[in-house]
């Protein structure tokens, strides 16, 4: 038996293994759902994209759950939290079938039975419920001893960028551009593959020593491949044919935006900030409702929290797993 019918033979639940049209029915239930989204782990586009890990996903209770599962180890684990319709003790219940299940499965390892990360947000969505205690224990996301924030920038402050909390922004915009006045910020296309494919190799010589952990490799050709089903943007810059820097993200179920990927060359102050204004106002030619663009985690690096910091997030949220009691 393969993977999804050993679980099903295990749960009576019906499992799937992530694939690229499955993106309409997250999308119906990320609308439904009433508690939060992180959409850094579990955005369909992100999801998909690192679905090498084996992502399976079923519905228990009328929400849509998702699973991560390890061939290697034979271990399963819940990739986000559940979505669909559903008050803090419905999720909950939900959560804890579920990590009871894997806690049977991983050989009653309560270590790898866990919901693999979720929000501040998230958390205190489940806090709401008075069973979430009894159930759940849950840890911080710490890298160089940081914990780990997600950053949400307003849209609309980064496209006007006025008063003094986004001189730096304007500053090294203008600069960039006064040095490079042949710079172009346009719309990718599949025949700048292979050039954002050497960009990335170029960018993860000098990365690959700053930061702790760099886990986007696959996730990068994922999504620069496929980009026009997964509904993303695509932004690349460059000065006289050469791509220098490229920026990728774009509208999500939950009305707000993400993102999803930024690489440039050098240190990139400059290019990288004229990048994110610039996918700010793609994002809000979209649709204008849309108020908060989420940049994701910054490793705990130093150089990585200074630049989004310098974006003035008006949200930012720790990361966490949860685990069972």
């Amino acid at each position: 038996m393969n993977i999804t019918q050993q679980l099903e033979a295990a749960t009576g639940w019906k499992f799937k293994e992530l694939c690229i049209d499955d993106i309409h029915i997250y999308s119906n239930y990320i609308k439904k759902s009433k508690i939060p989204v992180n959409e850094w782990s579990t955005s369909f586009p992100y999801l998909y994209a690192s679905s090498y890990l084996t992502i399976l996903w079923t519905i228990i209770d009328n929400m849509l759950v998702t699973f991560r599962f390890s061939k290697s180890k034979n271990q399963i684990h819940l990739q986000c939290v559940p979505f669909g319709e559903g008050s803090p003790d419905h999720v909950v219940n939900v959560l804890y079938k579920c990590l009871m299940f894997c806690y049977t499965w991983n050989d009653k390892s309560n270590s790898h039975t866990k919901v693999s990360i979720l929000n501040e947000a998230q958390l205190e969505f489940l806090q709401e419920s008075n069973l979430f205690d009894k159930y759940f224990k849950f840890s911080y996301h710490k890298t160089r001893g940081r914990n780990v924030m997600e950053r949400h920038y307003s849209i609309k402050k980064l496209i006007s960028l006025s008063g003094k909390d986004f001189a730096y922004v304007r500053e090294a915009i203008n600069n960039f551009y006064r040095k490079n006045p042949g710079l172009i910020i346009r719309y990718y296309t599949p025949s700048d593959y292979d050039n954002l494919i050497n960009l990335y190799n170029h960018w993860f010589k000098t990365a690959d020593e700053k930061y702790f952990y760099i886990s986007d490799k696959i996730e990068y050709r994922q999504i620069l491949k496929y980009y026009a089903q997964l509904n993303q943007i695509i932004l690349v810059a460059e000065i006289d044919g050469q791509i220098i820097g490229m920026i990728a993200g774009g509208e999500l179920p939950n009305g707000q935006s993400w993102a999803s990927l930024r690489k440039t060359i050098n240190n990139g102050r400059g290019i990288t900030q004229a990048l994110v204004v610039k996918l700010a106002e793609e994002i809000h030619n979209l649709n204008p409702n849309i108020e908060l663009l989420n940049d994701g985690t910054d490793d705990g690096q130093e150089g990585l929290i200074f630049v989004k910091e310098k974006f003035r997030p008006v949200l930012n949220l720790t990361l966490h797993s949860l685990y069972r009691k």
